[in-house]
C-alpha cells in the first residue's frame, strides 16, 4: 500500500505493513472492497436522485426502462473503475490475461458453456431442493426484481435484452470472475477464492432462493474461469442462464404453467 496515501490518515507504514501483508487480512480487505464498491455505486445513484428531487427536476418524462438501462451502465462502470483502483492501492496488479484470458471465444469455450449450463442447473435444483427440505417455509418461488417491467414497445424489449443478457453477464464476469477472483487467487488457494466469491455473488442478488441459485451459478463460473484461463465460458453460461430467465419473465411468462398440461 502506498506510504504517502497511508500517511494522509496518520498511519505509520512501517508499523502497519506487516498487517497489510497478512493474506487473511488482505482477503478480508479485498472482499470488503468488492462488497463496499458494489453497494456504494448503488447508494451514490440514490443520492444523485435525491438531489435531483430536491432541486425540483422532473424525470417522469423519461421512460423507466431507458432510465434502468442507463443506471445499470453507470453502476457497472463505477464499480469496475473504483474496485480496480482500490486493488492498485493495495498493490494488486492484474494483467489483462490474468483478468480475462483470450480476446475471443473458441469452439472449446462454446462447448464448455453448454456443459456448464447443464451442471449449473443440476447443482441449483439440488441445492434448492435440499434447502427446501431442511428449512420449513422456504419459498423457492420468490421473484427477483430485475429492474424492468411493462415492456410494451420494441425498443423496451431491446433495452431489457441488452441489459440483462449482454451487459450484466459481461460486466459481472469481468468484475467478479475477472478482477475479484484474480485478486483472491494471489492471496489464497482457488477453492477459498471460489467459496468467498460465490457467497458474495449470492448475497448481492437479494432474495434467498435467487441467492442460492446464483451461488450455484458462481461455483460453476469460477470453476470454468480457473480451469480454462478464460472468462468466455463463464460469460456464455451467464448469458444462457439470463436468456432463459428473460424468456420466462418477458416473452412467455405462462410457460411453466403449461408444463402440467
Amino acid at each position: 500500500m502506498s506510504r504517502n496515501y497511508l500517511s494522509k490518515f496518520g498511519i505509520n507504514y512501517e508499523n502497519h505493513k506487516g498487517i497489510f501483508r497478512n493474506r487473511y487480512v488482505r482477503i478480508l480487505l479485498i472482499t470488503a472492497m468488492m462488497f463496499g464498491t458494489f453497494y456504494a455505486s448503488h447508494y451514490l445513484l440514490i443520492a444523485v436522485f435525491w438531489i435531483i428531487q430536491k432541486l425540483g427536476l422532473d424525470l417522469s418524462a423519461v421512460n423507466e426502462n431507458v432510465l434502468n438501462t442507463l443506471l445499470a451502465v453507470v453502476v457497472y462502470v463505477i464499480s469496475l473503475l473504483v474496485f480496480v483502483s482500490l486493488l492498485k492501492l493495495i498493490n494488486i496488479k492484474l494483467s489483462r490475461k490474468e483478468v480475462a484470458g483470450e480476446y475471443l471465444p473458441t469452439w472449446k469455450d462454446i462447448g464448455l458453456s453448454l456443459l456448464g449450463i447443464l451442471v449449473y442447473m443440476i447443482l441449483s435444483v439440488g441445492l434448492l431442493s435440499l434447502v427446501k427440505a431442511l428449512v420449513p417455509g422456504f419459498d423457492e418461488a420468490q421473484q427477483q426484481e430485475v429492474g424492468f417491467s411493462n415492456l410494451y414497445r420494441i425498443y423496451e424489449f431491446v433495452l431489457a435484452f441488452f441489459t440483462l443478457i449482454i451487459l450484466a453477464p459481461i460486466a459481472e464476469e469481468i468484475l467478479f470472475r475477472g478482477y475479484f477472483l484474480g485478486a483472491l487467487l494471489k492471496e489464497h488457494k482457488p477453492w477459498v477464492a471460489v467459496i468467498i466469491i460465490s457467497i458474495m455473488f449470492g448475497l448481492i442478488h437479494g432474495t434467498w432462493n435467487v441467492g442460492l441459485d446464483t451461488f450455484a451459478l458462481s461455483l460453476v463460473l469460477c470453476t470454468l474461469r480457473i480451469n480454462t484461463g478464460s472468462l468466455w465460458p463463464g460469460i456464455l453460461v451467464h448469458m444462457l442462464k439470463n436468456s432463459v430467465a428473460f424468456y420466462l419473465l418477458f416473452v412467455n411468462p405462462n410457460f411453466l404453467n403449461t408444463l402440467g398440461g
